[in-house]
């Protein structure tokens, strides 16, 4: 019965990440830059959020993020 109940969880688990890449999916191929950007922006807040220091490269017009 535990078995049963992991692999239901991870079936819906795929199924909730197959329909949130379908809906990403939609929107990548209405405004694929707009969508990037947003991905990227999204990724970063994440990241960042869990660090307690951020070294900028801005030397010579460097926008690199260490």
């Amino acid at each position: 019965e535990e078995a049963n109940a992991y692999k239901a969880e991870i079936v819906e688990r795929a199924k909730g990440q197959a329909n949130r890449f379908e809906r990403l999916y939609v929107e990548y191929k209405m405004a694929p830059e707009v969508t990037r950007r947003r991905m990227y922006i999204d990724t970063m807040e994440n990241v960042l959020s869990n660090t307690s220091k951020i070294l900028v490269d801005v030397e010579g017009g460097n926008n690199l993020m260490y």
